[in-house]
């Protein structure tokens, strides 16, 4: 049998009793958070893609490279609101956008994100993607609120953060259709209707239209109809 070479088991006695050297394996506490010079929850240290433009999104997907900037549609904005007083507000509210489709159409089934770069007393909370129908050659959504609760409901995002850079992406496949993501300038309506509301009647109905919106379209072409010759 022949004996191992002396410096062979001084390595191994080394690398099995060195404390600077042998890891342990460190149990986390439940509802604990390790020390850490890591990003805050939602961030990343993935590479940081390069983005031209400020406060516009840009569409990405591993079909398309390299990130696409979207282009930014002007709509208008309506709110139609009731208020009894002690009770919760009714509105009504409609986006209109001019065109029955957006310019940037994509592929029914593929993976989609979007990535912004914000300005600065922008917040990424404020910006929803929703679901807008073609009608009369233009496109419009309805949003119907009781209080604080809105219908439909807007579609439900992931988000990351990327350095300075947000990437939101779709919780779900998206169906077919046409689709906005959108800021509502919800402040100058609730401010609208607070200085109806200082009055004496006990029933207010207040309207306020043509306030302009920003939003990033596109459409999901039918894999059916796009199939037809």
């Amino acid at each position: 049998m022949r004996c191992a070479n002396p410096i062979t088991l001084t390595l191994l006695l080394v690398v099995l009793f060195s404390p600077t050297i042998r890891v342990q394996a460190h149990k986390q506490p439940v509802g604990t958070k390790a020390a850490s010079s890591a990003p805050a929850t939602g961030q990343s240290q993935t590479a940081v893609p390069a983005l031209e433009k400020v406060d516009v999104f840009y569409y990405s997907s591993p079909l398309n490279g390299s990130p696409t900037p979207m282009e930014k549609e002007r709509g208008s904005f309506s709110a139609n609101t009731t208020k009894v007083r002690g009770k919760a507000a009714q509105r009504t509210m409609f986006i209109f956008l001019s065109g029955e489709q957006a310019k940037l159409r994509l592929k029914h089934g593929e993976d989609l994100e979007f990535l912004v770069q914000l300005s600065e007393g922008k917040a990424i909370e404020k910006f929803f993607l929703y679901k807008v129908s073609s009608k009369d050659g233009d496109r419009e959504m309805q949003i119907v609120g009781l209080g604080a609760q809105f219908r439909p409901a807007p579609i439900k995002l992931r988000l990351l953060k990327l350095g300075e850079i947000y990437k939101l992406t779709p919780a779900r496949k998206l169906p077919p259709g046409e689709y906005a993501i959108i800021s509502p300038p919800w402040q100058e309506v609730f401010a609208f209707e607070r200085e109806f509301a200082r009055g004496p009647a006990p029933r207010t109905s207040t309207r306020i239209s043509g306030l302009p919106v920003e939003a990033f379209c596109f459409g999901i072409d039918n894999p059916k109809r796009s199939n037809q010759p």
